[in-house]
């Protein structure tokens, strides 16, 4: 009996294979995070609903320190500085995709 993966929904077969399929979803979340991942686009892609929503709300947040430190002059905080709690979030995310990826 043939495998369900290679058949499309209308059960002619697929020319997908498994493999391209994950490599077209690991291309699709790497895109997503690095574009709009500050707004955790990757996550709602993947799946993660919950914690997309917190990382967008996060992320926002931090985004408007960064630019209010940046706009504000005399405080001497960069607003790099402000804004790396969240990179660091963001790059542990880039890191974490290829796990998330093989859970689904």
């Amino acid at each position: 009996m043939a495998d369900k993966n290679h058949f499309s929904q209308k059960g002619a077969p697929s020319s997908e294979t498994p493999e391209k399929n994950l490599r077209e979803r690991w291309i699709t979340a790497y895109a997503l995070w690095l574009f709009l991942g500050v707004l955790g686009g990757h996550r709602f892609y993947l799946g993660r609903k919950n914690s997309g929503f917190a990382m967008g709300v996060v992320g926002l947040l931090f985004l408007s320190f960064g630019l209010f430190f940046y706009l504000l002059p005399g405080l001497g905080i960069s607003p790099l500085l402000a804004m790396a709690p969240f990179l660091l979030w963001w790059v542990l995310d880039g890191i974490a995709i290829p796990k998330w990826l093989s859970q689904q």
